[in-house]
């Protein structure tokens, strides 16, 4: 029974970056589009708080290949022909890692502060 509180965040971190695509295609029906990337950080935020480094990644790389999917792509070859895309998507993916490693550290933290009580 160990198998199943393990995979819980990472269902968690799909969960959360579908439930963002459809609040994201709801708003860009109503109000146009904008800058898809950047509605996804809360959702990788929520996944790696939830589990760490690993649900963050996952819900880093869902989000990336979500947008080049629905926003970036004419064809399915994921390239990037436009530099401002790549470079957003670089940064998109840096702040991931990023955020996914400082959530990682601060369950480190945690785990440690309750193991000295």
């Amino acid at each position: 029974m160990r198998f199943w509180p393990s995979i819980r965040p990472y269902t968690a971190a799909a969960l959360a970056v579908a439930f963002t695509g459809a609040i994201e295609f709801v708003l860009e029906r109503t109000v146009g589009p904008g800058p898809p990337l950047l509605l996804y950080l809360p959702a990788v935020t929520f996944a790696s708080w939830l589990g760490g480094l690993w649900p963050g990644l996952l819900a880093t790389g869902l989000a990336a290949g979500a947008c080049l999917l629905t926003h970036h792509l004419p064809d399915p070859s994921f390239s990037l022909s436009n530099p401002h895309d790549r470079a957003r998507l670089a940064v998109f993916l840096a702040e991931g890692v990023l955020l996914s490693g400082t959530m990682a550290m601060l369950h480190a933290a945690r785990r440690r502060a309750e193991a000295s009580e």
